[in-house]
């Protein structure tokens, strides 16, 4: 657990490419801004298994380009396994809206209705950290 504990802890929070971004724009360079918002949402999924040990986080991200902005949510599901952490996407649950959908518009869902939407896994280790 230590290994999803500190991963989830690193990938929490908010982020965003302020400096990057404006280093491009003081070289007269089109970049776009980015700006991500990363929160766990276990509290928003009901009936989980008592010994449930993933972290479902809502991953909202923002880009800006040209006076545009485009909004790019997800959910995940970070789980720790033998060979390292394991990060499931999911689709985004029934009744919300996929361009506007953030922790706080989350609405609560059930952990069967959202278990099976996996659309794509990917799997690595973060290293000897936190061992």
């Amino acid at each position: 657990m230590m290994k999803l504990d500190n991963f989830v802890g690193m990938m929490t929070g908010h982020f965003d490419n302020k400096d990057q971004f404006n280093k491009m724009q003081a070289e007269g360079k089109t970049y776009p801004y980015a700006e991500h918002v990363n929160t766990i949402c276990n509290d928003k999924i009901n009936n989980l298994p008592e010994d449930f040990k993933g972290k479902f986080v809502v991953e909202e991200s923002y880009y800006e380009i040209n006076g545009k902005r485009h909004a790019s949510p997800h959910l995940f599901l970070i789980t720790e396994i033998e060979q390292g952490i394991l990060l499931s996407s999911y689709e985004i649950p029934k009744g919300e809206d996929k361009n506007t959908f953030s922790y706080d518009s989350m609405k609560n869902v059930d952990y069967i209705q959202t278990l099976g939407k996996v659309f794509q896994q990917f799997s690595g280790s973060i290293g000897k950290h936190g061992s």
